[in-house]
């Protein structure tokens, strides 16, 4: 995510009053506070703080027209604000989980829960899906400003089509055989890549926000990711890690 916005003081910027009309005093200083608030982690390019102040400037200005709020915005740090905000709520994730997946708590990200024995509910890769996010690495959709949910959602397509992009090279037939020439060093962390696209490919279907073609299409990928998992759960490690007995 990119923005040449620079942090802007509050004797910088235009006042709040004349969008606010009658409604000033401690709003007024809120909102500027906000807007300040923003400015700054604009221009550190940090996802969660430029979300975390928007969502501080929204509640400051309650009640305040949407247009009036942006064109304030846009007067404060000199550049178009909303662009920016997209782009950090489309890069924004779940905050429960790294990046889709969790350590399995069952064998601690083993992997095994003895010697020769692969972990039952984690089948051997040492992570689980987020049950918060169900594996997407998403953050709750209901986080997402109304006024931009649409826009954002449409940016998470074009997250996923890139993936599938990545994956086509990875994987030109996305076979289980395909699999097992993926060195078992990298195995957990192709499972882990695998789950959160499938998860992301599900979600955008359920969501709807995708036409029927594209939901047919993600959901056969789905499935074909299905039975590459099931192959890499499969996938023996070298002879010279099989533990003897």
């Amino acid at each position: 995510m990119r923005t040449d916005a620079k942090p802007t003081g509050t004797h910088q910027m235009s006042s709040a009053d004349s969008h606010l009309g009658s409604n000033s005093g401690n709003k007024t200083q809120a909102i500027e506070k906000a807007l300040a608030q923003l400015g700054e982690a604009a221009a550190q390019k940090k996802v969660e703080h430029i979300c975390s102040a928007y969502l501080s400037l929204r509640n400051a200005a309650r009640g305040m027209i949407l247009n009036d709020l942006i064109a304030l915005a846009n007067e404060a740090l000199k550049v178009p604000v909303m662009p920016m905000v997209v782009s950090a709520f489309s890069h924004r994730r779940c905050f429960m989980c790294s990046n889709g997946t969790v350590g399995c708590d069952l064998c601690e990200g083993a992997g095994d829960i003895e010697a020769g024995r692969i972990c039952p509910q984690c089948d051997g890769f040492g992570v689980t899906p987020c049950g918060f996010c169900r594996g997407t690495g998403w953050p709750d959709h209901d986080t997402i400003p109304s006024e931009i949910k649409a826009t954002v959602r449409e940016r998470h397509v074009v997250h996923a089509n890139r993936d599938l992009q990545k994956l086509a090279e990875a994987f030109p037939r996305l076979l289980p055989e395909e699999m097992e020439k993926v060195p078992f060093d990298q195995k957990n962390s192709t499972a882990s890549w695998l789950m959160r696209l499938q998860s992301r490919l599900i979600d955008l279907i359920e969501s709807g926000i995708v036409p029927e073609d594209e939901q047919t299409r993600y959901g056969s990928i789905a499935d074909q990711i299905d039975r590459c998992l099931a192959a890499l759960r499969r996938l023996p490690p070298p002879p010279d890690q099989v533990t003897k007995e």
